[in-house]
This record gives C-alpha cells, structure tokens and sequence, in this order.
C-alpha cells in the first residue's frame, strides 16, 4: 500500500483545485447573493400587496352578497386582524351601534396575511348600497393601504 502512494506521488498530478479557484467561486456566489437578496425583499413586498388588493376585493364581494339579502340596509361595518379574517354586518339601524348579528345580514371578511387588517365602515347613513369603504392596511406592503370606495366603484 505504501509503495503505490509513493508511485502516485511521484508519478502524476495530483488533481483537485487549487485555493485561488476556490475564492473566485466563493466571490461569485457572494455576488450573486448580494444581487437576488433585495430582489426577493421586493417581491415579498409585491406579494403582500397583491394579497392586500386581494382582500379588499373580496370582501367586498361578501358585502354585495350581504346587501343582496338585506337590500335595505344602510350600514355596512366589520373589522378583522390576521389570516382568516371575521364577521361583518349590514343592517337597518342608522349608526353602526345598532347593528346586531341577529335581526341583519353578515358578510365575510377575508384576511390573508398576517400583518393585514381589513375595516369596513360607513361613511354616511344613506343606502348601504352606496355608502361604505372598505379599507386593507399592511405595513409590509407597497402601498401599505388599499382603499375601495362604494359610491364611486373604484379601488384605490
């Protein structure tokens, strides 16, 4: 066994890298890392925004299923924190106060992140067709709130 590790080392190269090979790898896969760790920050960032608008939006389809069953209704309110989200009301009463699950209609509130939370409220006390925001907050996100309005249709 000795007398063939002598044969290998004195008769060929050995193989293998060498340490300058080893830094220039270890270089670029730092570079390479420095570039894709702000991209994938960014993406989170769209991620939880997209998830935001997502929310808000489908809420807001929960309150147009609601209002569909209480049509007279002139209070949209609900609020809810974390994955999952809550119980929202529409009901006949003039104030938000004067909601109660029992005598109105509930709507979901639909909550994807963690971070987020999602508010309905009424901004007047006329139909509850036309009179609600629904507003989705997220300080991780970019824009860190998305605003839909009732009265004008529009997601801002």
């Amino acid at each position: 066994m000795i007398n063939k590790l002598k044969e290998l080392r004195a008769g060929g190269e050995e193989e293998g890298f060498t340490l300058i090979e080893l830094m220039i790898v270890v270089v670029i896969i730092g570079i390479l890392a420095a570039i894709a760790i702000p991209i994938f920050a960014n993406q989170q960032k769209s991620a939880i925004s997209a998830g935001l608008k997502s929310d808000v939006k489908n809420t807001n389809t929960n309150i147009a299923t609601a209002l569909v069953k209480f049509p007279t209704a002139k209070v949209v309110v609900g609020s809810a924190t974390g994955v999952g989200g809550g119980t929202g009301y529409v009901g006949a009463a003039g104030t938000a106060a004067g909601v109660t699950a029992k005598t109105d209609a509930t709507f979901d509130i639909a909550v994807s992140d963690a971070g987020t939370t999602v508010a309905v409220t009424t901004t007047t006390t006329g139909s509850g067709w036309n009179s609600y925001v629904v507003t989705g907050t997220n300080t991780a996100a970019d824009p860190t709130s998305v605003t839909y309005t009732a009265s004008t249709g529009k997601l801002s």
